[in-house]
């Protein structure tokens, strides 16, 4: 789906006028199933760092992946957002599994700009959070399969612009893991970047270190490949399973975690399409349905 074009000089302010004419909303689902532990691949690079307090916990992961906290990949963060203006939301409460909750403030983030975000952790592989990691907009470019292009359109102003997104958002978040639950504020990321020579940098918020300490991996290159949004957020909640076992979920619980406006039916065909497309991505096996739940074993 298309970005807006946004106005880069004048989007904070916009956006912080908005949000104080914003009501709060919410909403939950409640899910029967306990979380199961995230299937890790083992990593090919032993540089590791055990500290999760914060600022200089060292992000590392196989080089072909990307990651995404486990918990984020299971509420309704990333949403599939019709062809219409974003909404502006202040600690609203997202759609969520018993194991999250999550209250988002910014603008409604889509599956692109969370592609720009994987990939902007990507290139912060190996590094301390919290710390500035620099590189250039060509390399950001480059993880993400895309040349530069000028104009309105252009890919410069749209990643630009859902660099920008990621860049405000803001959120409250309510971990229950095995024995403990935690309550953290935080945000995505921080960005710069010099107009004429591309260079930039970005900083992850180190306030959110608890959420890497629980990863869900995925092939980075499968991710770029397909072909709906749907398929990506079938991915990305697939990815946060374990592999080799048989796992099913109600139809209607995937809707409102993707944030689908639509009817449940219509979501429903497209769902299916999409264990398809992951089915011939080499992502599942054994993917179908019916009316109530849809059905997948994890590669």
């Amino acid at each position: 789906m298309d970005d807006q074009q946004i106005d880069l000089a004048s989007v904070a302010l916009d956006i912080g006028k908005r949000l104080a004419s914003q009501s709060e909303a919410s909403g939950t689902v409640k899910e029967a199933e306990k979380p199961l532990q995230t299937h890790e691949p083992k990593p090919t690079d032993t540089n590791t760092n055990t500290n999760t307090k914060g600022k200089g916990k060292v992000l590392m992961w196989p080089l072909e992946v990307a990651v995404q906290p486990t918990e984020l990949s299971r509420c309704g963060l990333i949403r599939l957002l019709p062809k219409t203006r974003r909404r502006i939301v202040k600690n609203e409460l997202v759609e969520h599994r018993s194991d999250i909750k999550l209250f988002f403030t910014g603008e409604e983030l889509n599956v692109q700009d969370e592609t720009v975000w994987l990939a902007v952790l990507r290139l912060c592989r190996g590094k301390p959070l919290g710390e500035r990691v620099q590189f250039t907009f060509p390399q950001l470019l480059s993880e993400l399969r895309m040349t530069d292009t000028g104009g309105k359109k252009g890919s410069r102003r749209l990643i630009l612009a859902r660099l920008e997104r990621l860049s405000i958002a803001h959120i409250k978040v309510e971990l229950n893991r095995k024995n403990s639950k935690s309550l953290i504020t935080t945000g995505l990321m921080k960005f710069g970047i010099e107009e004429e020579t591309g260079k930039m940098y970005v900083r992850l918020d180190p306030d959110g270190a608890i959420l890497f300490d629980n990863l869900a991996y995925q092939n980075w290159e499968i991710r770029l490949s397909l072909k709906s949004d749907i398929a990506v957020r079938m991915l990305d909640y697939i990815c946060g399973h374990q592999a080799g076992k048989p796992h099913s979920q109600k139809v209607e619980n995937l809707r409102l975690w993707f944030g689908y406006a639509g009817r449940t039916d219509k979501f429903r065909t497209a769902a299916l399409a999409a264990l398809k497309e992951l089915q011939a991505a080499g992502v599942v096996r054994e993917a179908g349905g019916d009316k109530v739940a849809l059905r997948w074993i994890r590669n």
